[in-house]
């Protein structure tokens, strides 16, 4: 017999790791690109300003540990309430978005050089950052389905903030794959909108008992 998880409570520490996710990740881009000389944040990516060649890289790199950190710290606590594709998928989002960190690009001279930097520490760059952005778009919407039977108001929200990442995803990834010059601003959209729900659901279960009250 499945678990009933219903009136069991998010531990405190594992909401406040998800509403402080946002606030680590976007004051670690804003930081990071005040000590950055001329970086444009518009046509460039964060990961410029962790690159190997950023100024003050220490800061985005610390930032993107601890952005992970916060996801994983949530979905660490939102396994003992809700079913686990969802928080599953959100800690596969932050260990994704912390191994960023650890395989930084070699330049910091905007989107279109740094993403056409060859060699292997470009591909496996993209391809965890890939998984970060996916798994991060798309896990609100596996907790709305694996909650579907019971049409609670988390499970909603959820679905609607799923299909609005998704939403963004497929922009950003229109940008990367197309001539715009403001992918940088597609891409902090994008990631400032999946730490903002990280936080919202934080709030949310810190507020309320059980995973599916209205």
């Amino acid at each position: 017999m499945r678990e009933d998880r219903r009136g069991q409570r998010l531990p405190w520490w594992s909401a406040v790791a998800g509403i402080l996710t946002p606030v680590v990740l976007i004051g670690g881009w804003s930081l990071a690109a005040n000590a950055q000389q001329a970086f444009d944040s518009s046509s460039q990516t964060i990961s410029a300003l962790a690159s190997l060649s950023a100024e003050s890289r220490w800061i985005m790199t610390t930032s993107l540990i601890l952005t992970g950190a916060g996801h994983i710290g949530l979905a660490t606590g939102l396994i003992r309430i809700l079913p686990r594709t969802g928080p599953v998928l959100l800690a596969v989002g932050g260990v994704a978005t912390a191994a960023v960190a650890f395989v930084p690009l070699a330049c910091s001279a905007g989107a279109d050089a740094c993403g056409a930097e060859p060699g292997a520490r470009a591909v496996v760059h993209s391809a965890v950052a890939s998984v970060a952005f996916f798994c991060l778009s798309i896990w609100p919407i596996a907790t709305a389905w694996t909650l579907r039977a019971h049409r609670g108001a988390y499970a909603v929200a959820s679905l609607i903030a799923g299909v609005v990442l998704v939403g963004l995803l497929v922009g950003f990834a229109a940008a990367v794959n197309g001539t715009a010059n403001d992918i940088g601003r597609y891409e902090r959209v994008l990631a400032g909108a999946q730490a903002m729900w990280t936080a919202a659901t934080g709030v949310w279960f810190l507020t309320r008992r059980g995973a599916w009250n209205p």
